[in-house]
């Protein structure tokens, strides 16, 4: 029987955060979809194993912050999920933490108030991550890594770059934006999946884009039959307070976000602090 919610997760950094929030996503209502950053150790991923309704996805991409790699993982995700079926899936990070029971979040996403559309943007920095050529799935070129020694897959990348250096961009006249933390119906990701395994020349221009992962998905949806939808007080994440993400520190710090009818909050990084607000799901 398929869930009625998938949960994908993005993990690399808060494994001991995402094995406290598993308790959360009950097996007769949800699967849970694990991606690992392959740059991270297996073995602390161990404790998968004691919940049937968990899958781990493989094969794992390595992830760099900005690259198209990210959006590479979430498709791995989205395939894996659209294989299995569901009504909605819910993609966050693995140092997110649920602010609601499974049956509240799919409550909330029926709900059809909770969808609003996806905009565009016309800021000409956004825009221009689109518009220029990025190569930030490789070592040498990228911002924060910045290597002066050219590994040979670097090499290999930037040469599949050269035929839209030629070519030119997609003509994209409208740039969507909306958080990579989302949540999706099925028939958008049938649709999603399908457009993606085209490879094509939109394809192409947003691999050589920076921070894809806001942008691809809602643009891709725009072209679709329902178009570009988000969900509306899905995340919360506080960046007021130093350091921008805010860590929360205590359970009572994430209560203004539930209160306001939030479903995730992040950035959290104490084990701690996630039993403490899974619990309290609980209790109600």
């Amino acid at each position: 029987m398929a869930a009625q919610l998938a949960v994908g997760v993005l993990s690399a950094k808060a494994p001991a955060i995402l094995e406290q929030t598993l308790s959360n996503w009950a097996p007769e209502l949800c699967t849970v979809y694990v991606h690992v950053d392959a740059k991270f150790d297996l073995a602390d991923y161990a404790f998968l194993e004691r919940y049937p309704h968990v899958r781990l996805v493989e094969p794992r991409v390595e992830v760099f912050w900005g690259g198209f790699s990210m959006v590479e993982a979430e498709f791995r995700i989205l395939t894996a999920a659209l294989r299995d079926g569901f009504e909605f899936i819910a993609l966050q990070s693995d140092d997110a933490i649920p602010l609601m029971s499974p049956q509240q979040m799919l409550h909330e996403l029926r709900q059809a108030e909770r969808w609003k559309p996806v905009g565009t943007t016309s800021d000409p920095g956004i825009r221009s991550r689109y518009d220029n050529l990025y190569c930030l799935d490789a070592s040498a070129p990228h911002p924060l890594i910045g290597k002066f020694d050219i590994e040979r897959a670097d090499v290999f990348l930037l040469a599949q770059m050269l035929p839209l250096a030629h070519s030119g961009k997609y003509p994209l006249k409208d740039l969507y934006w909306s958080s990579q933390w989302k949540c999706l119906s099925f028939d958008d990701v049938a649709y999603l999946v399908g457009a993606h395994e085209k490879r094509g020349h939109l394809y192409e221009s947003f691999r050589f884009s920076m921070i894809p992962d806001e942008h691809y998905v809602p643009t891709l949806l725009s072209k679709g039959p329902r178009g570009s939808h988000a969900v509306e007080r899905l995340l919360w994440t506080d960046f007021t307070r130093h350091p921008r993400p805010y860590v929360f520190q205590s359970a009572d710090e994430l209560e203004p976000a539930r209160e306001q009818g939030f479903l995730f909050i992040r950035k959290v990084h104490d084990p701690a602090v996630a039993q403490d607000a899974v619990s309290r799901i609980r209790q109600g």
